[in-house]
């Protein structure tokens, strides 16, 4: 019994190395330090506009949180948010054996690799395509499109999600920043046509 017990758990130690090893094989190692390290270059930078920020001058239209206001808070933001995440960091990285670990997520554009530089070069394009077409789509449409298409080079293959997700971020950011805020998006000519055939 006992020979039957140690070889059913040899098997099963041959089991999880082999998943392991498939699991690494799919999703490579990646060095934890490094999300050390992009964390606190932002955290850096998030320093650095609070401090910096100090030295703003008031405009001739008063702002209600101050000129330094909304700076300070964008870089409190981050010193808390990075520096939380870099707490979390080292504490597993601690509790580990070794500062290489798999990496997160799925397979990526490159077979074997988690994860590559085309996606962020494409939703680069994609930025300067919205930079282009927007005068003449207008923002809520242009915006539409190009997360539309960000949405689709992250996998993303729901409908619903590919649709709705797009409308809801376009238009709440015309409201917040068009409405709210009184700034002057662009509405170019198709968008203007798209009003007219929906208004009547």
């Amino acid at each position: 019994m006992s020979g039957a017990s140690s070889n059913s758990a040899s098997v099963e130690d041959a089991g999880s190395a082999r998943s392991e090893a498939e699991q690494a094989d799919d999703f490579g190692y990646v060095d934890g330090r490094i999300d050390i390290a992009v964390c606190s270059a932002i955290f850096l930078l998030g320093l650095a506009l609070f401090v910096l920020s100090g030295d703003i001058r008031q405009g001739s239209i008063p702002d209600p949180i101050g000129p330094d206001g909304w700076p300070k808070l964008l870089g409190g933001v981050l010193m808390l948010t990075m520096g939380a995440n870099i707490l979390r960091r080292v504490v597993s990285l601690r509790s580990a054996q070794h500062y290489r670990v798999i990496s997160d997520g799925g397979k990526d554009d490159v077979a074997g690799r988690p994860g590559t530089v085309m996606r962020p070069l494409a939703m680069l394009g994609l930025a300067a395509v919205w930079v282009l077409v927007v005068p003449w789509t207008g923002f809520i449409v242009a915006t539409i499109g190009i997360l539309v298409f960000g949405l689709a080079l992250m996998k993303v293959r729901s409908p619903v999600k590919l649709l709705l997700v797009p409308f809801l971020i376009s238009l709440s950011a015309w409201l917040l920043f068009g409405v709210l805020f009184g700034i002057r998006l662009p509405a170019g000519l198709l968008e203007h046509t798209l009003i007219k055939v929906l208004l009547g």
